[in-house]
Order: structure tokens, then sequence, then C-alpha cells
């Protein structure tokens, strides 16, 4: 019984450094977004081509609604999310929507394809479900408009007229929760390597690292990390094994704290540490609350 508590604490432990992150930064955002929004009626599908009508693409109701959804802080985007969207996928829809060859209906599946294959990147994704369309309705329902057998949502946004932020913050923090299974591991590797998890926590978490820090590691253990999860020659038991060695070389020039590296989140997995851990087969790499709980 004492075991499965301290284990439970150290689960919470281990990662309240990413929910005191959230709850200082991100959930005043959600608050906002949650209480300032005006009522919206569903979004109507009799007139969804007027979200994309006009002369310039860039100032469609939809493409506007993308912009002002990420510089009106009115969903929260990540960084990486943000910059891969708007340099490829934004970029095809605003040509799709600016092709006069192309009939309404053809542009909108265009542009449900580009959205399904930029979200297969990521696990969750109620933040870009819930972009408001100016005042027609959500992304969601947009793309419900598309294809009536389409089941994303965001969840709750007429209950009252209002998304409810308890709604949302447990969508969020259940994403934070979660002690790395490495039977799981490789899942963290498939895919095309920028769109891993593994290197998506790295770009994620980067925000908060000292730029120099940031720049030296990009070079020469990011871009190698990378090259290694691409090369087919390796095995993924290979892959983690040169990963392991990447990382931990890394890590031994970082003689200070390094907690602030081992405690990076992998999206519905763990942490680094986690990872680190399933190629050691113990306990050598923690954070420094889970550290804290040892001494």
């Amino acid at each position: 019984m004492k075991q499965c508590c301290k284990l439970g604490k150290r689960i919470i432990l281990a990662n309240m450094k990413g929910l005191n992150f959230f709850l200082n930064f991100f959930f005043p955002i959600l608050i906002t977004v949650a209480y300032s929004s005006p009522i919206f009626q569903p979004g109507n599908c009799n007139n969804i081509d007027d979200l994309i009508n006009g002369d310039d693409a860039h100032k469609t109701k939809l493409i506007s609604s993308f912009y002002k959804s990420y510089l009106n802080n009115e969903v929260v985007w990540g960084i990486t999310q943000w910059a891969i969207f708007q340099s490829a996928d934004l970029e095809k829809i605003i040509s799709t929507i600016g092709d006069t060859r192309l009939a309404p209906i053809s542009k909108h599946r265009q542009i449900m394809n580009f959205i399904d294959v930029y979200l297969q990147g990521y696990s969750s994704k109620l933040w870009f479900y819930c972009i408001r369309i100016e005042d027609w309705g959500y992304v969601a329902q947009y793309l419900k408009c598309i294809d009536p057998k389409f089941e994303g949502v965001c969840p709750n946004p007429w209950s009252g007229g209002m998304v409810e932020p308890h709604d949302l913050l447990a969508t969020t923090i259940s994403n934070i929760f979660f002690e790395g299974d490495c039977n799981t591991r490789d899942e963290l590797i498939q895919g095309p390597s920028n769109e891993t998890s593994l290197i998506h926590a790295f770009w994620e978490g980067h925000s908060e690292w000292e730029e120099n820090t940031w720049n030296f590691f990009k070079l020469f253990y990011l871009d190698p990390i990378s090259g290694v999860i691409s090369n087919d020659a390796y095995s993924a038991q290979e892959k983690h094994a040169h990963i392991f060695l990447l990382i931990k070389d890394f890590l031994r020039a970082e003689l200070e704290d390094n907690s602030w590296f081992t405690c990076l989140h992998i999206e519905n997995w763990g942490t680094i540490a986690d990872y680190l851990n399933c190629e050691t087969g113990d306990k050598e790499y923690t954070c420094q609350l889970q550290t804290s709980l040892h001494q």
C-alpha cells in the first residue's frame, strides 16, 4: 500500500512542473477565451461558401480567422504548431481558395484534406477544432459541413454561449500525467522524423531554454537525432541506442542541474527522463522534483 502511494506521489510530483507552467501561462488564456467569446449559433452549412469568398484569399473569413486565432491568443497554439501550419498548410489553403478553376465544393474538400494531413502529427487536436470563424462558428463545425462523418468537436461551444473552462482544463491536463511506458517507446520515433513525438517534445519545450543552449543543441544534437530517426538502416532498438548516446553526451556538457531538459514532456507518454531510463533499465535519470522526493 505504501509503495502504491509513493508511486502516485512520484507521478504527480514529476509532472508538477508541467502543470505549474500550464496553470501560470495557458490556463489564464483559456479562461479569457471561455468568458470573453460572444454567443454563437452553430455553423450554418448552407453558407460555408461565404467563408472562402472574396477577391483576396488572405482576407476571407476562414483565413482571417486562422491568423486572428494566433495573433490574438484566441486559442493556445504551440510555437512549432503555428510555424509549421503557416509555412506549409496555410499557404496551400490560401492558394486553393484563390484558384478560380475550382468550384467551391472542391475548394472545401481540398482545404479539409490539408487540415487532415496537418493534424495527423498531433494526438490532441482540440486547439485547432476550437478556432472561431468570426461570427459563423468553429473549425469543427466547418469540417463537419464538408464531411458529415467527421467526428471532431469543440467541447460545448454553445453551452450557454461559452466553452466551459473546466472541459478545456480537463482535456489539457489529461495530457500531463503520464509515466513513460517503455513498451510503447517505439511509437515516439515512428513516422517522418520532424513529426515524431520525440522531436516535437524538443521543439515544444525549447522556448524555455537559453538561446545559445538551444542553438547548440539543435545543431549538434537535434539534427543528428532527426537523422537517426530517418535512417531506415537502423532497427528501432538501434535508433533508441544512438539517440540515448547523443542525449547523454549533451547532458554531460550541461554540468549544472539539467532537470529543465529531463523534465521535457513527451505528449501523452511521459518525460525525456522516462525515455532515457528505458535504455538504462533503471531510474538513473530523473526530474528535479523526482530527485527531491528521494532525498
